[in-house]
C-alpha cells in the first residue's frame, strides 16, 4: 500500500506527495473526509483515507514516509541549544553529582577531564560549541525550572470520581487535579506522590510487620511516567502539548505527545526484544542522573522497563498494560480487575483475586473444554506469565495437563481425569 503526505489544499484540490516525491493532484471529493496539511493518507476501496494507525502496518509505513517527506532519521530535537538558557539555570548540585558520576564510572576518558568537557560529551550542553549554552536534554534533566523556558513541557495529574470523567451528581469534577514543574526526576517523584495520594491501599500482616499492598504497583507507575516523560515529542510543535496522567475508579491512563518512535511495536515493548529512543541523547543522560533522595537513576536505558512493569502487574494480579499508539500519542493503560469497580463508577475498598480464587475461574473455564493461554487470559484479566505459573501450579497438583507440547505456541491445557469442579 502507497501512502501519501497532503502537502496543500488548494481550493477543492488536494495536492499529495508520494513516497517517490511525486506530486499528484486530486479532487476533495475523493477523500473519506476532509483533509489536513501534513495528513498521511492512502488509497483504498476508490477513496483516500485518512491514516489514525489503526494497524502496525500503516503506523509503521506512515512513519517511513514522514522521515523520507522531512528528512528526519533520528530526531535531535532534545540535543538542540534552548534559546536564552544557559549553565546558570541547571541545578548546580545535580550537576556536580552527574559529573563525578561520569568520572568515576565513565573510564580514563573522564576522570582527569574538566566539568566543561563532561557537559558537552554528555549532551547538557551543545556538542561542537565552547559555550555556556545548554540543550534541551540538559534543561529538562538537570535544570532548576524548565518550565520557565518551556510552560508546557511538564505532568498534569487528574483523579475522575466517575468512570467516563464526568461530574458527579454533586458537582464533583475532580478528586485531584495537580501540575507538577521541574526536571524529569522531580516530576516523576511528584507524580507517583500525587497518585499514590489517590489511590487506596490495605494492610497486610506479614508475621510480627505489616505490608501495604497499593492499588496499583508504584513501580509500575514510575516507570510509566518515566518512559512518557523520556520518550515524548519534544519537537517545537509538540512542545506546547503535557504529558497527561488521568485516573479514573478502573484504569489509570499515561498520554504522551508523539506516537510510537522507530520499529519496535508494542509486543517487543513488553518482551524487552528492541529499544528505539525518539530522544538518544535525553535517554543517555537520565543514565546517570539521580533520583531525588535516592541512589538511583531515573532509568536503565535498556529496554527493561516496560517488561518490568509486566511483570510487577503480574505480581500484583492485575491485568496486562494497554498501549494504544496512534500518529500523534502514544497512550499507555493500568486496569484494575472489573470487579473491583462499583456499578456507579465510585471507587470502594479494593481487594484483589486470592489464588484460589483465580485458579478456581481456570478449572471453571476448562470444565467446558479445552482452552489456550490466551483464552485464559481473558476469563482471568492476567498476564500470560501470571496464567502460566498458575498453570504450573495446577499442573504440578495433577489438576490440568497441556494437549501438546509446552513449548508449541498452540498449546491448550484441559483438566486431568482426577480433577473435580
Amino acid at each position: 500500500m502507497t501512502f501519501y503526505s497532503v502537502d496543500r489544499i488548494e481550493d477543492d484540490l488536494v495536492v499529495l506527495i508520494d513516497d517517490n516525491m511525486e506530486q499528484s493532484v486530486e479532487p476533495l471529493g475523493l477523500f473519506s473526509e476532509t483533509p489536513c496539511e501534513g495528513d498521511i493518507v492512502y488509497f483504498e476501496d476508490n477513496v483516500y483515507k485518512i491514516d489514525r494507525g489503526e494497524t502496525q502496518t500503516r503506523r509503521d509505513e506512515a512513519n517511513q514516509l514522514l522521515d523520507k517527506l522531512l528528512g528526519r532519521g533520528q530526531p535531535q530535537d532534545d540535543a538542540q541549544p534552548v534559546a536564552d538558557a544557559s549553565v546558570t539555570d541547571l541545578d548546580a548540585s545535580a550537576v556536580s553529582r552527574l559529573v563525578e558520576r561520569f568520572k568515576s564510572t565513565r573510564g580514563p576518558a573522564f576522570a582527569d577531564a574538566k566539568t566543561a568537557d563532561i557537559l558537552r560529551w554528555a549532551g547538557v550542553c551543545p556538542r561542537g560549541e565552547e559555550s555556556d549554552r545548554v540543550t534541551l536534554a540538559g534543561l529538562m534533566a538537570l535544570g532548576t525550572y524548565p518550565q520557565e523556558f518551556f510552560p508546557q513541557l511538564n505532568v498534569t495529574f487528574v483523579a475522575y470520581p466517575t468512570l467516563d470523567g464526568r461530574q458527579m451528581a454533586d458537582g464533583t469534577r475532580f478528586l485531584a487535579n495537580v501540575a507538577l514543574d521541574g526536571p524529569i526526576p522531580q516530576m516523576v517523584a511528584g507524580l507517583v506522590n500525587a497518585v499514590a495520594r489517590s489511590m487506596t491501599r490495605r494492610s497486610v500482616i506479614i508475621g510480627i510487620g505489616r505490608e501495604d499492598i497499593w492499588e496499583y504497583p508504584l513501580g509500575a507507575i514510575r516507570e510509566l511516567t518515566v518512559n512518557a516523560l523520556m520518550h515524548r515529542d519534544y519537537h517545537s510543535l509538540a512542545c506546547g502539548s503535557q504529558v497527561r496522567v488521568e485516573m479514573y475508579p478502573d484504569r489509570i491512563v499515561f498520554a504522551n505527545p508523539g506516537g510510537l518512535y522507530g520499529t519496535a511495536n508494542v509486543n517487543d515493548l513488553l518482551e524487552g526484544k528492541a529499544s528505539s529512543s525518539r530522544n538518544a541523547v535525553l535517554c543517555r543522560l537520565l543514565e546517570d542522573i539521580q533520583m531525588p533522595g535516592t541512589d538511583r537513576t531515573v532509568c536503565e536505558n535498556r529496554g527493561t522497563g516496560l517488561p518490568m512493569v509486566s511483570r510487577e502487574l503480574a505480581d500484583a494480579g492485575l491485568p496486562a498494560v494497554v498501549f494504544r499508539p496512534t500518529v500523534g500519542v502514544f497512550s499507555a493503560e493500568l486496569h484494575n480487575v472489573p470487579s473491583q469497580v462499583t456499578p456507579v463508577g465510585i471507587p470502594t475498598v479494593r481487594t484483589r483475586l486470592t489464588s484460589g480464587e483465580i485458579d478456581k475461574a481456570i478449572l471453571d473455564t476448562l470444565a467446558s473444554g479445552a482452552k489456550t493461554n490466551t483464552e485464559l487470559q481473558a476469563v482471568t484479566g492476567l498476564q500470560r506469565a501470571a496464567v502460566g505459573k498458575r498453570l504450573q501450579k495446577l499442573e504440578q497438583s495433577g489438576l490440568v495437563a497441556a494437549t501438546t507440547s509446552r513449548r508449541s505456541p498452540n498449546v491448550k491445557w484441559q483438566l486431568t481425569a482426577t480433577a473435580t469442579i
